[in-house]
């Protein structure tokens, strides 16, 4: 495999994730991801788009980890979303791959990989972070959202770190309880 490519997921991989809130699953019309290759794992780091075919510019955007990948400015809502990211643990997670046509397009993507794999390994370190915050007890709310949000989630042996389920929770429990969120504001995971 190349460091970078585009692939739908397979149906094995939606059977195998279909009860994991935040990881994003749509049976109709299944996501684009990129993969990427990364200290040994593949990340496939969903590409958020109304089209079928990925026929991007991109341009980045600080906020929220996305890389927007457009064609205009009217359609905002194509980027690549880290926060939804999976770790493809076995080949029978891969569905068909993408080719991209027109080579401006395969070049502007090429061109952008090196910063992708920044953004994406950024994220990894955000992630890691924040849960550990969480884990020794320190209850920022925007730590819990940022974690709970996170398909990472599901991915935590593979990053070495524990259990996310009972420290989720108590940070949940414990913003509830100091009303830093409203009960109906906190994530089930």
């Amino acid at each position: 495999m190349n460091n970078f490519s585009i692939n739908f997921l397979s149906q094995h991989y939606y059977n195998l994730y279909a009860n994991c809130k935040q990881i994003l699953k749509k049976q109709e019309r299944p996501y684009l991801v990129t993969l990427i290759e990364l200290d040994g794992k593949i990340f496939a780091v969903p590409l958020r788009t109304n089209d079928d075919v990925p026929e991007y510019k991109i341009k980045r955007k600080e906020k929220d980890g996305l890389i927007f990948l457009t064609k205009n400015i009217e359609n905002k809502n194509k980027c690549l979303d880290f926060s939804k990211s999976i770790i493809v643990k076995d080949p029978l997670y891969l569905g068909s791959q993408v080719k991209i046509n027109d080579t401006i397009q395969k070049l502007a993507i090429i061109n952008f990989e090196k910063n992708i794999i920044e953004k994406l390994k950024r994220y990894i370190h955000q992630y890691k972070r924040k849960f550990m915050l969480l884990e020794a007890g320190k209850y920022h709310k925007d730590a819990y959202y940022f974690c709970a949000q996170s398909s990472f989630l599901y991915f935590h042996q593979e990053f070495g770190l524990s259990d996310p389920h009972s420290v989720i929770e108590n940070a949940k429990n414990h913003l509830i309880l100091t009303e830093q969120i409203l009960p109906q504001h906190a994530i089930e995971i």
